[in-house]
Parts: C-alpha cells; sequence; structure tokens
C-alpha cells in the first residue's frame, strides 16, 4: 500500500475515534438539558392536539370569555400593548440583529485566516 494512502487511512481512523469521542462528551454535557427539552416536546404536543381539536379550544375561551371577562378584556389589552410596541421596536430589533450577524462574519473570517 501507498505510504500516502496510508497515512490518510491513518488520519481517518484518529479524526472518526475523535469525533465519537467528541460525541460521548457532548451526550454527556446535554443530560442537563434533557428535562428542559423533554418540557418543550411536551408543549408540542400540546399545542398538535390543540390543533386538531379546536372546537374543545374554542369552548374553553368563550367560557374564560363569559365567567372572566373583565380579566380577558385585560389581556387582551396587554396582548394589543405587546404587538404595538413589537411593530414599535421591530426595526431597532433586526438593525441589532444585523450588527451581530457582521460580527460573526468577522470573526469567522479572522478564525479562518488563522
Amino acid at each position: 500500500m501507498n505510504s500516502r494512502l496510508l497515512e490518510l487511512a491513518l488520519a481517518k481512523q484518529r479524526l472518526t475515534l475523535h469525533s465519537a469521542a467528541l460525541r460521548g462528551e457532548f451526550a454527556a454535557a446535554a443530560d442537563g438539558l434533557r428535562p428542559a427539552l423533554a418540557a418543550v416536546d411536551r408543549l408540542r404536543q400540546g399545542v398538535q392536539w390543540l390543533r386538531r381539536h379546536p372546537p374543545l379550544l374554542v369552548a374553553v375561551l368563550v367560557a374564560v370569555l363569559v365567567a372572566r371577562p373583565r380579566a380577558v378584556l385585560r389581556l387582551v389589552g396587554r396582548g394589543w400593548v405587546a404587538w404595538q410596541a413589537l411593530r414599535r421596536w421591530r426595526p431597532a430589533l433586526h438593525e441589532a440583529g444585523n450588527r451581530s450577524e457582521d460580527g460573526w462574519a468577522r470573526w469567522k473570517s479572522r478564525q479562518s485566516r488563522r
């Protein structure tokens, strides 16, 4: 076997072993996220269930509106204020996001020059 091919095969094997070790480390470090990810999964399943049963959601909303109209109106008012604030702040938030992406691009270009 060509010595160059042997070198490449050994480098590939080292990289494969290193990747396996990194995957194991990542899995061990991510164990702390397991409860949070499980909660997100349950929330997602609940949203899917509600999408499959929209009449039940409407019935609950109407019942809450009849039982607590002031609370619902207060919540709607807060939602309206939040929506208006988001509309007003969106351009500034978008600009801030663009600046952070520019910083990320600069960092990546510095890393590639090393």
